[in-house]
């Protein structure tokens, strides 16, 4: 059996920076994971456009792919209550 690829992987998820279903074939997407413990185990789904708003508001370049504070819970659409610590 094959492996998922990112886009079935991410495909029906939710964004957590504005909570819109993700769909591979209307806008690429991303999955992150955290290297912080209260974060989930699994990876977060962004749409592209979600993360290069993240990056820019906190003043980094919109195609830094690592090295970057966790999204979880910085979007005001968010489902959790607070940010990633």
């Amino acid at each position: 059996m094959a492996s998922e690829t990112l886009s079935e992987e991410v495909a029906g998820n939710v964004c957590d920076w504005c909570q819109g279903i993700c769909d591979p074939a209307v806008q690429e997407l991303n999955a992150l994971t955290c290297s912080f413990t209260e974060c989930p185990e699994t990876s977060m789904s962004y749409h592209q456009t979600c993360l290069e708003k993240y990056l820019k508001s906190i003043k980094l370049d919109k195609g830094r792919k690592t090295g970057f504070a966790c999204p979880r819970g910085c979007g005001a659409k968010t489902c959790y209550d607070k940010p990633c610590p």
